[in-house]
């Protein structure tokens, strides 16, 4: 073999041992990327170390945080410690998170790997401290939004009376825990200091502790209700009907009379007025129906110029509702009595049949003419 074929293929021997060792050096660097690849996917779906704490107050009605734990606990983390502490064990913990409800969660640990609503993110940690209440205030050392409910009740000649157990039962379907619930007949000493030291003037009174303060949506709706602020209390003087206590009277009873006429079969139904009443919450005391046959009947049409049926007369108390003799004034007449008179029957809307006494015609209320 002459000397020129030699170096030819000592050269092609050499150019291949080059590739080849690039093609390994291209091999390594993609083994290399491909496992750093792999090392970031395992670390990823590796479950993250946590550690827990529950700092968990003795606090009677307080929420039960245990749900949540076991929650945390199914999920995909590797629980590495868990651990249940007093407020006055974990005094340090509730200083440096800045925690101001109890219980409490907080979870530390590689917190960076896991996603955990409702748990805000403080300091090294994550915590869950935003309890309903109750809830024990590290702060006062006292537990807030344990509601003390006292009803004092009218006296039995208030038969439509609210029974204020029932607002209490509607806050209690609100979320308010009610701590106690305690009711007194007006005439019980204990009703008397009451009414004295919060200068209660009518009855039925609802009274609340300023627990009920641990609830801003509800203390809204209830200064919006009526609820007033005595000193460290919150009380509720019923609305009409209520008995007044500086003249023993019960005010806010109306007195319905329905006047009708058996003859008109296709008049309406007199009792649907007792439904718009109940709407604007004019409370009933007596109520009776009076056909324009009648003697009654007669004199009730001369005495008050009522020229059709079906019609209601108010007596009573019904002009101590308020806005109810503005909207009266629209359909009816108020007398130097204080009677109410309906007399717009075409007010009912279209489709209600009543009388005209004068002309004798049964008239039905037209649908109202979209092109009009």
């Amino acid at each position: 073999m002459n000397k020129a074929v030699t170096l030819l293929l000592l050269g092609g021997i050499s150019l291949l041992v080059l590739l080849s060792l690039i093609n390994a050096g291209i091999i390594l660097g993609l083994d290399s990327r491909m496992d750093a690849k792999i090392s970031q996917i395992k670390e990823a779906s590796r479950p993250a170390s946590i550690q827990l704490t529950l700092i968990q107050p003795d606090c009677d009605g307080c929420t039960d945080a245990s749900p949540l734990i076991e929650k945390i606990k199914q999920s995909n983390i590797n629980l590495t410690s868990e651990q249940a502490l007093s407020p006055q064990d974990a005094y340090s913990l509730i200083d440096a998170y800045g925690i101001k409800r109890l219980p409490a969660i907080i979870l530390e640990g590689e917190v960076g790997k896991i996603s955990a609503p409702n748990f805000e993110a403080r300091g090294k940690g994550l915590v869950y401290d935003q309890i309903a209440p109750p809830y024990y205030d590290p702060a006062s050392g006292t537990v807030r939004g344990r509601v003390n409910a006292q009803v004092i009740d009218a006296p039995s000649s208030c038969k439509q009376c609210l029974d204020m157990k029932t607002i209490v039962d509607i806050f209690t379907q609100q979320g308010v825990f009610f701590a106690s619930d305690a009711e007194f007949k007006a005439d019980d000493p204990q009703a008397q200091k009451l009414i004295r030291d919060n200068g209660i003037a009518v009855l039925p009174a609802l009274i609340f502790s300023e627990d009920a303060e641990a609830y801003p949506d509800v203390l809204q709706v209830m200064t919006q209700g009526g609820f007033k602020k005595s000193g460290n209390l919150y009380v509720y003087e019923s609305h009409l009907p209520y008995y007044n206590l500086s003249d023993k009277r019960v005010y806010g009873l109306v007195e319905l009379i329905m006047l009708t006429d058996k003859g008109c079969t296709a008049c309406y139904d007199v009792s649907l007025h007792k439904q718009i009443l109940a709407n604007f919450g004019v409370a009933i005391s007596s109520e009776k129906t009076v056909d324009i046959s009648s003697a009654e009947g007669q004199q009730l049409l001369q005495q008050h110029g009522i020229t059709s049926v079906p019609t209601i007369i108010l007596k009573g108390d019904a002009v101590l509702y308020p806005g109810f003799s503005d909207v009266w004034g629209t359909v009816g007449t108020i007398g130097k009595d204080n009677t109410f008179v309906f007399r717009d029957n075409g007010a009912l809307g279209a489709g209600f049949s009543y009388k005209n006494l004068t002309s004798g015609e049964v008239i039905t209320v037209p649908a109202e003419n979209p092109s009009a």
